[in-house]
């Protein structure tokens, strides 16, 4: 839980680290608002078919509001743990350049840009969860989770 409320107040910083820990958090944490919004509507809903289409309108735009709410989170955690494997935050703007680019182009919506997207996707999961430079950098400290474990138990004792 704390490296989630971690990841909304540092909404608004662009450079610092982020570890892996905290980005797997963050997604699991969107997957799971997704779940509980889809399945809440489609408890309160019922079976009628009528009531299931607007359900799925109502689904739609909740999914739509959640998603905007943790859009800009997630993409300055994002860039942060691309800080913390040692690069530029830039590369998070590769997906939304190719997909501009194939839109003019007259791909949209096509066979190719999905395996754009999906090769992308992949890219960028990747890099998210690999492992964080073991130095200092541009970007800022390195801190060792070892050092954190063996921090914590000396406390404790």
């Amino acid at each position: 839980m704390k490296s989630i409320l971690n990841t909304f107040y540092k909404t608004v910083d662009f450079k610092s680290r982020s570890s892996k820990k905290e980005m797997v958090s963050f997604i699991l944490f969107i997957i799971l608002l997704f779940i509980i919004v889809v399945g809440l509507e489609f408890w309160r809903v019922g079976s009628e078919s009528e009531k299931s289409r607007m359900a799925s309108l109502v689904i739609q735009d909740k999914l739509f509001i959640v998603f905007l709410i943790c859009l800009i989170p997630l993409l300055t955690l994002s860039i942060r743990r691309l800080h913390d494997v040692n690069m530029s935050g830039v590369y998070i703007g590769i997906p939304v350049i190719i997909d501009i680019g194939l839109r003019f182009a007259g791909y949209a919506n096509s066979p190719i840009e999905n395996g754009v997207r999906i090769i992308i996707l992949a890219f960028l999961i990747f890099l998210c969860f690999k492992n964080g430079y073991p130095k200092d950098n541009d970007h800022g400290k390195y801190v060792s989770t070892i050092k954190k474990s063996e921090d914590t138990i000396r406390s404790d004792s």
